[in-house]
């Protein structure tokens, strides 16, 4: 068993040892690392509350809860916070180890870190979102020309009105580009 312990303990990812109840019974000298906890910390069933992101022990309570209770493996993404007092975000993987019978005598929770892929998923998200904006800003009237304050009332009422299910009357002179606008508003 010690040599047990000396392994997992090297071994690079958070490893938990837990009750059914989902109290826990070991933790790896990884994880006691990088929270800068002690392992009494750990044996307190609201140990939840020192490691992870309060808002992330919140959300996913209740998925805990039932994936406990219904025995099969399953895997959470939440924030634990370091000694450093920063939250990372890890994958959570819990598997159970069962009897004959099929109860749950323990679960396996290893920990992966994600940071860097959260942090790639938010960078590619705000990029995505800006250059949607920016195909907005720059394509959407690019058949209209001028800056004048008239269209440019005229361009917000295009996009006031575009994302609507109303009917539209455009009215104007010959030539005023009236099928310009209406073209705006469809592809809006």
């Amino acid at each position: 068993e010690k040599e047990f312990r000396q392994i997992v303990d090297v071994i690079p990812q958070f490893i938990a040892v837990l009750a059914p109840d989902g109290s826990a019974l070991y933790v790896n000298q990884t994880l006691l690392e990088y929270t800068g906890l002690p392992r009494e910390v750990f044996h307190k069933i609201d140990f939840r509350k020192h490691v992870f992101h309060p808002d992330d022990v919140e959300r996913l309570r209740d998925q805990r809860r039932k994936a406990l209770t219904h025995g099969a493996p399953f895997q959470l993404e939440q924030r634990a916070r370091g000694k450093d007092g920063q939250y990372r975000w890890f994958l959570i993987q819990y598997n159970p180890l069962k009897n004959e019978q099929g109860n749950i005598l323990r679960w396996y929770a290893t920990g992966t870190n994600i940071e860097d892929r959260k942090q790639a998923e938010e960078r590619i998200s705000s990029e995505n979102l800006a250059l949607r904006e920016e195909i907005d800003r720059t394509s959407m009237y690019e058949e209209i020309v001028g800056s004048s304050q008239a269209l440019r009332t005229i361009l917000r009422k295009v996009s006031r009105v575009a994302p609507t299910d109303s009917t539209v009357l455009i009215l104007g002179e010959t030539g005023t580009g009236k099928e310009l606008i209406a073209r705006a508003i469809y592809s809006r």
